[in-house]
């Protein structure tokens, strides 16, 4: 009786006591990781990703485009704009200057009558005394001539080998000759320009190198250019540095 009261005290204890849950584990549960939950999370994150990165990819394309495009700016960068109107300025005097031709041909005669480079010296020391005196050459072997005579065709070649040409502009002169720049054994012979102007205080292209005590005098500078004798006692420049100044003796519009 009492192995019978036993049994069924175990039997009504399990009965009292609350149920407990089930410990078990199904398939699916198995097959989710860690990795799963850091996937759906990044899924569910993905426009707030992809969007942003398109809109970059677009700006840096369009920044690109831009900045390999002709820049809008130049039109109103002012160094630009100097610098293309002073090569615009230049341009057509460049050309005229490489365009001159000097087919005259000479005799030996010629050559020994075609001034040397002393001679010369001593001739243009003489024009600058003139025209300091009255602000003219000196009377005997010059031909004055249009700017279009001395800059676009070839110099007279009637007259005699020493006549030296003149562009007058007032204060402002330009004069053509033919010079020996070799020697009278050695002639080497080349068309010679001597640009000459009154000292003041106006600008003159880029070359206006009067001193107060120089004012109202003569200077002269020779043309470097092309085929030009340079005369190597006497200041040169090259066309491009008195574009102004050669302008005016070309009958140039200046551009407004």
């Amino acid at each position: 009786m009492a192995h019978i009261l036993t049994i069924w005290g175990k039997m009504t204890e399990n009965l009292d006591s609350p149920a407990q849950p089930r410990q078990t584990s199904f398939g699916w549960e198995r097959l989710i990781t860690e990795g799963h939950v850091r996937a759906a999370r990044l899924r569910s994150a993905r426009p707030f990703f992809i969007w942003p990165g398109v809109a970059l990819v677009a700006l840096g394309v369009l920044g690109f485009l831009y900045l390999s495009a002709p820049s809008h700016t130049d039109a109103f960068d002012p160094a630009q704009i100097v610098l293309s109107k002073a090569e615009n300025y230049r341009r057509p005097v460049l050309q005229k200057i490489d365009a001159m031709r000097f087919p005259r041909r000479f005799n030996d005669e010629d050559v020994s009558k075609i001034a040397t480079s002393e001679k010369l010296a001593r001739a243009i020391q003489n024009i600058l005394a003139s025209l300091d005196e009255k602000d003219a050459f000196p009377n005997d072997g010059f031909q004055t001539l249009q700017p279009s005579e001395f800059w676009d065709k070839p110099w007279p070649q009637d007259v005699p080998v020493t006549t030296a040409f003149v562009v007058n502009k007032g204060e402002l002169m330009a004069l053509g000759a033919y010079a020996n720049a070799g020697d009278a054994e050695n002639p080497e012979l080349k068309p010679w320009i001597g640009l000459f102007k009154k000292q003041d205080d106006k600008m003159w292209g880029l070359f206006n190198w009067m001193l107060p005590e120089n004012k109202g005098k003569w200077m002269v500078v020779s043309l470097k250019d092309g085929s030009f004798y340079a005369h190597p006692d006497k200041p040169v420049v090259s066309a491009q540095d008195v574009a102004v100044s050669l302008r005016a003796l070309m009958d140039m519009e200046d551009e407004r």
